[in-house]
């Protein structure tokens, strides 16, 4: 033959090899199997009842992990799927054999009676560690038959006193479960699971019910203001303490102003206003209490836009001559300040307090005190970094908006604001002929000046204003 066609023929039986083992690979290495052990969760079945057997093969990583089964006698029952069923009485003996090994088996013997009694009840009340309970509370009562593989194992059930509660079924278990509501103020009832295959055999649980302690009062804290979006503790409290009746009934009074949280809180919504809370006891409407609340805006201001300081303040005017400011505490600020003075150029008659940012700030000031004839006053809020620099607001005017004499409060002129809370224009009811409207913020800042009894309110943000006519003074809601 000639080299050349030998080559030819070298080179395709290597090129068909490559193919073969591309397309069917290579045979890889059997595993055999050296041991099987057999294993159930009972050992004693009722006549007619089925129990799983488990084959554990060894090695782990056999590859062909096939059993055969064989029982002896034969007629003792039948085995698919790994589930043997009980066909006659007596002990069985189950042997399985391993398919790719025949000289591996394993054995696993049990015992078919005719009737297995129930011997004891095993009676909880399901997750709980005592048998006190409350007044109109449900529990879960589960009783668990011994032996568990008991094949009769239906229960009765009796509860020694039916004033003092009542039994119903539970979940889907309708034999082992069941749930006890009392129904009474106070008692002790005893509740009986029996066998009914085994009357002889019966657990008994003692349930203690609580004294039922009637509420006699609601007390809610009081407020005079809250900031909008702000979550407030109301300070809920019962009397007694230990009242059975702690479910509660909220209203909030205009509702779109916030809304009762689940841990009975406060959660201001973002518009200014007067809001009006109620707690009613669920058991007793005439058992209530009441606190009021004005949610107001947080003023931010701007101390020093180079060194972005930033101060939240809230202000609050109780009698038109107080003001309170509380400074949140901002990172790189140290000490708070405020100051006031009659002259706007803070050259003479000054006024400076300072106080330690943290956690929080509060100055409360009497305008009253060290003002001359001048009704205003001009106010700065500052910051001090670590540093030692102290950066100013812009200037702010305040001016006294409730300073009556007696003669002025004589006079039983009224002025009143139509629609209010208003969105785009209000009505001033009440004014003379070409009259003088001022309309001052919370911070005493002038806002508006006006002779005309309609004004237009849209350029005014979301908060509550003052109005005042010569000697008179009201409120409005801006919304």
């Amino acid at each position: 033959m000639k080299p050349q066609l030998l080559l030819q023929k070298s080179t395709l039986i290597k090129f068909l090899l490559i193919l073969y083992i591309g397309i069917f690979g290579i045979a890889k290495a059997q595993v055999s199997v050296t041991g099987i052990t057999l294993y159930s969760n009972h050992n004693v079945v009722a006549l007619g009842n089925n129990t799983e057997i488990y084959p554990y093969i060894e090695p782990n990583n056999a590859t062909n992990r096939d059993v055969s089964y064989i029982i002896e006698p034969s007629n003792a029952g039948s085995i698919s799927n790994n589930t043997f069923v009980s066909i006659t009485t007596g002990v069985v003996t189950i042997t399985a054999t391993s398919v790719s090994n025949p000289t591996v088996s394993g054995i696993y013997i049990l015992t078919v009676l005719s009737n297995i009694p129930i011997e004891s009840i095993n009676l909880i009340i399901w997750q709980s560690n005592t048998s006190l309970i409350n007044y109109n509370e449900t529990v879960i009562l589960w009783a668990r038959s011994m032996p568990s593989y008991s094949p009769d194992s239906t229960l009765t059930w009796e509860i020694s006193d039916n004033s003092l509660g009542s039994l119903s079924i539970a979940n889907t278990n309708t034999n082992g479960m069941r749930s006890f509501t009392s129904n009474t103020i106070t008692g002790i009832v005893t509740v009986t699971a029996r066998s009914v295959s085994n009357p002889s055999v019966s657990e008994k649980i003692v349930i203690s019910i609580n004294d039922y302690i009637p509420i006699t009062g609601l007390y809610l804290q009081s407020f005079k203001r809250v900031n909008v979006n702000i979550e407030t503790y109301l300070g809920l409290r019962y009397t007694p303490n230990n009242t059975s009746e702690k479910s509660i009934i909220w209203t909030v009074e205009p509702s779109n102003l916030g809304y009762i949280d689940g841990s009975n809180n406060f959660i201001a919504g973002s518009i200014p206003g007067i809001v009006t809370i109620t707690a009613t006891s669920a058991s007793n409407s005439n058992i209530k209490s009441t606190t009021i609340i004005e949610i107001s805006l947080v003023e931010t201001y701007i101390i020093n836009e180079l060194e972005s300081v930033v101060i939240e303040t809230q202000l609050v005017t109780s009698d038109g001559s107080n003001l309170t400011i509380t400074m949140m505490t901002i990172s790189g600020v140290t000490t708070y300040c405020f100051k006031y003075s009659t002259d706007p150029l803070f050259q003479t008659n000054v006024v400076t307090v300072c106080g330690l940012a943290f956690p929080r700030y509060t100055i409360s000031f009497s305008f009253i005190n060290g003002r001359t004839e001048s009704k205003n006053l001009y106010w700065q809020i500052g910051a001090v970094d670590a540093n030692g620099n102290t950066y100013w607001s812009s200037t702010q005017r305040y001016e006294s908006v409730t300073s009556i004499s007696n003669t002025e409060s004589a006079n039983s002129r009224k002025i009143e604001v139509h629609p209010n809370p208003g969105t785009d224009f209000i009505h001033i009811e009440g004014l003379k002929p070409n009259e003088s409207i001022s309309i001052f913020d919370l911070s005493g800042k002038l806002m508006l000046i006006d002779t005309k009894s309609d004004l237009d309110i849209k350029d005014l943000h979301q908060g509550i204003y003052i109005i005042k006519v010569a000697n008179k003074v009201s409120k409005f809601i801006k919304l």
